[in-house]
């Protein structure tokens, strides 16, 4: 296990529910994508991940450790790309995740 989502439920300040009892478990060694339209909640469940944001019930670990008591080692390990990320000319994959 690297990330584990156990029985998350996230509910936004005004009361809608982003997530309900999400589990995944999200292995080394391996990449995953997060894909959907917006407002589907592809960002908050990436701040939910780096601790940014308050579960209302569940935990996430990151390689073990609490994701709000995780070390910076441990957040370091995850890499992002988002829509409005600005990367340099006709960079390819390989040179991002060598970055």
């Amino acid at each position: 296990m690297s990330i584990l989502f156990d029985n998350v439920t996230y509910t936004i300040p005004g009361g809608e529910t982003i997530y309900k009892d999400l589990t995944l478990d999200l292995k080394e060694h391996l990449y995953y994508g997060v894909l959907g339209k917006n407002g589907a909640g592809k960002s908050t469940l990436i701040e939910m991940m780096m601790g940014m944001r308050k579960l209302s019930t569940g935990s996430i670990t990151l390689w073990g450790e609490d994701v709000y008591l995780s070390s910076r080692v441990n957040k370091a390990k995850v890499f992002t790309v988002t829509h409005d990320m600005q990367v340099p000319g006709m960079i390819i994959l390989k040179d991002l995740f060598d970055f």
